[in-house]
C-alpha cells in the first residue's frame, strides 16, 4: 500500500472544489485550515414554492428553475416558444399560488405489522432521526436519481405525515446524516452532483434549509470519526474516484475546516462504496474502516503519531470473489465492542454468499466468523449476493441481523455470547424482485421492540416498514404467505 498521500482536490478534473487549496506539489500535510462556505440566498419565489408547493409542471413550463444552483437567473414568465402569453395558465399558476393548505394529509395509523410510505422515487439513502424534535423518530429519504430528499413526520406513533420535496440537496445527492449535537440540530447532506457538503437546519412541515456548504469533489459517503487532534473528523468517499478524504475539525454551523488530506488507494480502479469509523483497540482513536471489492479487502486508517500523515492500511483480506462493498459496525456477539460485518455482494465460485463476521475482543484482535444468507432456493433472475444488511438490539437483548437479496429478506437472530454457531433465520420473499440499497433496524413507534425499515427501489410507495417484534411478524406474515409486495 503506498504511503504517497495526495490532495483529492487537485485530483482529475476538480479544480473548482475545495478553491484555495495547495496543488500536487504542495506537502501533503500542510492544508491550514480555512472556511470554504457559501451562504445559500434564496429568491422570493422559492419561499413561495416552500410555502405553497406550485405544481412543478407549471414552473417547468414557465422556465423557472427553483433550484439553488441557479439562483441568480432572472425569472421569465414568457412562453419558451414565444407565443402570446397565456392568461388562463397564469391564473391557475396563481390560483396554485392562493391554495396553499395542500399539504397531504397525515396517513393513518398502520393496523397491520407492514406499511407503506409515498416516496415516490427510487430510495437511495434512509435516515430516521427525530428531526422536528417532537420525541418520535422521523423518517428521511433520499434519491439519488430524481435528485431530492423527502422528510416523513412522524406526528403520532405509525402516522406519518410527508413533507415538501427537497431539491436544495442538489443533483445525485448521497447519504444524508446527522451531525453531532442538540444545538443547533443539523444534517449533513453528501451532494455529490454539485461538488458539496451541504449543511441543513429543520424547518417547518418536514423541510430542510440550506445553511452552508464546503465545496468537495463528488462526495457520495461519509462517517464522522474521532482523533485526539482532530475535533469533530469527516472521512469522505467521492463517487468514481480512487482516493478517501479525511477532514479535521469540521464545524457543522458554518461548514469550516481544518486539516484536509486525500489518501489514494492501491489501483485507480478500486473505488470506496461504504465508509465507517470504530474504536477497535479501546485506545480513544476511531480506525477508520472500509471495504474495497476489486482487492477483497477491509482497509483500515489509524489516527497518526504526532504530525505524521496518515496512511491505509489493509485490516484483512476476505475469501476472493465475494465483491465486498459495505459495512456496519455493531455489537454482534455482545460483549462490549465493536465488530465489523461485512457481506458478500456476490456469491463466490466455491459457496453462496455469506456475511463475513469480524469479532472484536475489545483489543483490536479480530476473529472471523461467517453467518451464510438464508435462501429460499437458486435466484434465476438476478445475483446471488447479498445488497444490504441492518443490525440491531432488540429488547429481548439478542442481536438481530437483517439481510437483503434481491427476491427476498432474511433476518437472523444472534444470542449474546455468539461466536459463529449456526443462527435461526425467517424468510421473507419479495413478490417482484427488487433491490432495497438501505435498511434501518429501530425503535420506530417507541413501544421498545425494533422495527425494519426498507428503501426500495420502485417508482411508487418506496418507503417501507415493518413493525416489531420483527421475529413475531416474519413467522406471521410467512404463516399467511404474505409476500413484500
Amino acid at each position: 500500500m503506498r504511503s504517497n498521500v495526495h490532495r483529492l482536490f487537485f485530483l482529475l478534473d476538480y479544480g473548482r472544489s475545495f478553491h484555495g487549496l495547495a496543488d500536487a506539489r504542495s506537502p501533503p500535510h500542510v492544508e491550514h485550515s480555512r472556511s470554504d462556505v457559501t451562504r445559500p440566498r434564496f429568491p422570493p419565489f422559492e419561499f413561495w414554492k416552500r410555502v405553497c408547493r406550485v405544481p412543478r409542471q407549471l414552473l417547468e413550463w414557465y422556465h423557472i428553475r427553483p433550484a439553488v444552483e441557479r439562483i441568480n437567473r432572472p425569472m421569465s414568465l414568457s412562453r419558451p416558444f414565444g407565443k402570446a402569453f397565456s392568461y388562463p395558465i397564469l391564473f391557475s399558476l396563481l390560483g396554485g399560488l392562493a391554495g396553499c393548505d395542500s399539504e397531504p394529509p397525515p396517513q393513518a395509523a398502520a393496523e397491520s405489522p407492514a406499511q407503506r410510505l409515498p416516496f415516490n422515487a427510487i430510495a437511495f439513502d434512509v435516515l430516521a432521526d427525530d428531526i422536528d424534535g417532537n420525541g418520535l423518530l422521523d423518517l428521511a429519504f433520499t434519491t439519488h436519481h430524481a435528485s431530492y430528499t423527502q422528510v416523513f413526520l412522524q406526528t403520532s406513533p405509525r402516522v406519518f405525515a410527508p413533507g415538501p420535496k427537497i431539491e436544495e440537496v442538489g443533483f445525485h445527492p448521497g447519504d444524508l446524516m446527522r451531525l453531532p449535537g442538540e444545538d443547533p440540530r443539523l444534517y449533513l447532506m453528501n451532494a455529490e452532483g454539485v461538488n458539496a457538503l451541504r449543511v441543513f437546519e429543520p424547518g417547518p412541515g418536514g423541510s430542510l434549509g440550506l445553511v452552508a456548504q464546503m465545496n468537495a469533489p463528488a462526495p457520495r459517503v461519509s462517517a464522522f470519526f474521532r482523533w485526539p487532534d482532530a475535533g469533530l473528523g469527516l472521512a469522505v468517499a467521492p463517487f468514481a474516484q480512487s482516493t478517501l478524504l479525511l477532514i479535521k475539525d469540521f464545524k457543522g454551523a458554518t461548514a469550516a475546516r481544518g486539516l484536509a488530506y486525500g489518501l489514494q488507494l492501491d489501483s485507480q480502479l478500486s473505488q470506496i462504496h461504504q465508509v465507517a469509523a470504530a474504536d477497535l483497540d479501546g485506545d480513544g482513536s476511531d480506525e477508520i474502516l472500509f471495504p474495497e471489492p476489486r482487492s477483497h479487502r477491509l482497509n483500515v486508517v489509524r489516527a497518526p503519531s504526532g504530525d505524521d500523515v496518515p496512511t491505509i492500511e489493509v485490516l484483512w483480506t476476505f475469501e476472493q470473489g465475494g465483491m465486498p462493498r459495505h459495512i456496519v459496525v455493531a455489537d454482534a456477539d455482545g460483549n462490549g465492542t465493536p465488530d465489523l460485518l461485512v457481506p458478500d455482494e456476490v456469491a463466490t465460485p466455491s459457496r453462496r454468499a455469506q456475511v463475513n463476521v469480524l469479532l472484536n475482543d475489545g483489543t483490536g484482535q479480530l476473529t472471523p466468523v461467517s453467518i451464510p444468507f438464508p435462501s429460499t432456493g437458486e435466484n434465476a433472475k438476478g445475483v446471488k449476493g447479498i445488497r444490504s444488511i441492518a443490525f440491531g438490539q432488540d429488547e429481548d437483548g439478542a442481536g438481530y441481523l437483517l439481510a437483503a437479496a434481491e427476491t427476498h429478506l432474511a433476518l437472523m437472530r444472534i444470542p449474546q455470547g455468539w461466536s459463529g454457531e449456526a443462527l435461526e433465520s425467517r424468510i421473507l420473499p419479495f413478490a417482484p424482485v427488487g433491490v432495497i440499497r438501505k435498511m434501518l433496524l429501530v425503535d420506530l413507534d417507541g413501544d421498545g421492540a425494533l422495527d425494519a425499515v426498507l428503501g426500495r427501489t420502485g417508482s411508487s410507495d418506496s418507503g417501507y416498514i415493518l413493525y416489531g417484534p420483527l421475529w413475531d411478524t416474519f413467522e406471521s406474515m410467512t404463516a399467511a404467505g404474505v409476500p413484500i409486495d
